[in-house]
């Protein structure tokens, strides 16, 4: 009976055309489902638990792929990366006398264009995650903040959306603050800002006796420093062993 087995798969990467990586230095790191290597724009995946398939290797590494490429979306402001299955190597672990290998090079190619045409230039490889991985939460949370950045949803209900999720999971404003260790005032300011501003005509969540207007650039800013704090602090919460309280100070000031 023949035993394949998923050696290799590999990735290119996909990277923003306004964005370059100059000559960066290969990464390499081990996560518990294989060994990874970035190098001259592809990523190889040397899997280290069995997977008889390249659907069952994909899945088990998919999560962690695209928790790299929202950790460099939450650092840059954008997505600037994304890995694209290439290639893989099947071995077969049990073979005919006369071969040791039953699939090689089964590509799956993607078509995109690689040209690069201006000019964030880096120096290095975007650092792959340590502690942030993808969970139901992350996920959502990522989910709505993605369709903000591009345009599909307003700031103030994906902010509201993003709250609110966290309370309900910790079952409570107070819950939340001491599960992910984000200072309640934060969690407070937040719900201020989303329940009482807002343009009525354009993008107010809601209208409120203590309505106050538009929200200004600081407010703006701010709101935004703050939904990608949330969405960090949740991917690391059951991961990271040691958890610093986001404070008020670790936010763009407001005044």
């Amino acid at each position: 009976m023949r035993d394949p087995h998923v050696k290799y798969l590999s990735y290119i990467l996909k990277i923003d055309e306004t964005v370059t990586y100059e000559e960066p230095n290969p990464i390499s790191l081990e996560i518990d489902e294989c060994k990874l290597k970035l190098e001259k724009g592809k990523l190889t995946c040397e899997m280290i638990k069995h997977y008889s398939s390249v659907k069952t290797a994909k899945n088990a590494i998919k999560d962690y792929l695209k928790a790299w490429e929202i950790l460099v979306a939450l650092k840059f402001g954008k997505k600037e990366i994304e890995f694209i299955y290439d290639d893989a190597e099947i071995i077969d672990r049990n073979p005919p006398e006369d071969t040791d290998v039953i699939s090689a090079g089964a590509a799956i190619s993607s078509s995109f264009s690689l040209e690069l045409k201006t000019h964030i230039k880096r120096k290095n490889y975007p650092t792959p995650p340590k502690y942030f991985r993808l969970n139901p939460d992350t996920n959502t949370l990522w989910n709505r903040y993605n369709d903000y950045l591009n345009g599909k949803e307003k700031l103030l209900a994906m902010a509201y959306f993003c709250l609110t999720l966290i309370e309900s999971t910790a079952k409570g404003r107070k819950e939340a603050s001491r599960k992910y260790k984000i200072s309640k005032e934060i969690l407070n300011k937040l719900g201020e800002l989303t329940t009482t501003k807002g343009d009525l005509s354009k993008n107010a969540r809601k209208v409120t006796s203590n309505s106050r207007g538009a929200l200004n650039n600081k407010e703006r800013k701010w709101i935004e420093s703050t939904i990608k704090k949330l969405i960090l602090r949740v991917g690391e919460y059951e991961n990271k062993p040691t958890l610093k309280k986001i404070e008020m100070s670790d936010l763009p000031e407001l005044e």
